[in-house]
Parts: structure tokens; C-alpha cells; sequence
């Protein structure tokens, strides 16, 4: 099953181990940012964690760039961390007083993480 599913997106014209490095280390960025987030609090690096979100939406923008009309899995579970890595950013943006994130338009105040701590 693997060496069909791999012969697919072959066809398709991707280089699949191209596309794999560009899945480990767009997962280990995200191990990273887990690690800052959990273990040292965000508080402490806001910086920190909003870099590495705009890293990952960089990368998974890359990545759904790379498979889009090609390997319709890969680019649905990437275009699906996308999303998720926008909302973040933009989470992330608030917390800090930068704003609004550019690319996130929310129906509300704030995001239900950041609307708390910002009255």
C-alpha cells in the first residue's frame, strides 16, 4: 500500500523525499514551539512563540504550495495545520498588543484565549 500511495504522488511530479524533509522539519518546529509553550509559558517568550508561528505557517504554506492539485492528502492535512497555525499567530499577535494579525480577520473583539487578559 506505502509503495503504491508513493508511486502516486511520484506521478504526480513531486519529489516525495523532498516533501517528507519539508514534513520533519516543519513537525519539529511545531515540537519546538509545543516545548516553549508548555515548559516555559508564554508569558516569559511571547516573542519567542510568535516567530516560531509565523515559521509555521511559512512552511505549511510551502508545503500546500508543493501538493496542491497533486497529493490531495498531504494538502489537506497541511492546509488543516495552516489554518490552525494562522489562528495561533494571531492569538499570539493580540496577547502581545501588536494587533490584529494581517491575515486573520476574526468576528468578534479578540480571540476567546487573549479577550481575558486584554480588559
Amino acid at each position: 500500500m506505502a509503495r503504491v500511495a508513493r508511486e502516486m504522488v511520484e506521478k504526480a511530479g513531486i519529489d516525495v523525499d523532498e516533501l517528507l524533509k519539508l514534513l520533519v522539519k516543519n513537525a519539529a518546529a511545531e515540537l519546538t514551539t509545543f516545548y516553549y509553550y508548555t515548559i516555559l509559558r508564554a508569558n516569559l517568550i511571547g516573542k519567542v512563540l510568535v516567530a516560531a508561528e509565523r515559521c509555521a505557517v511559512h512552511g505549511y504554506t510551502n508545503i500546500c504550495n508543493l501538493t496542491a492539485g497533486k497529493d490531495h492528502r498531504t494538502y489537506g492535512l497541511a492546509q488543516a495545520i495552516l489554518n490552525e497555525e494562522i489562528e495561533h499567530e494571531s492569538w499570539f499577535s493580540e496577547f502581545l498588543g501588536e494587533g490584529p494579525s494581517g491575515h486573520f480577520l476574526r468576528r468578534g473583539e479578540t480571540s476567546p484565549f487573549v479577550g481575558p487578559y486584554m480588559r
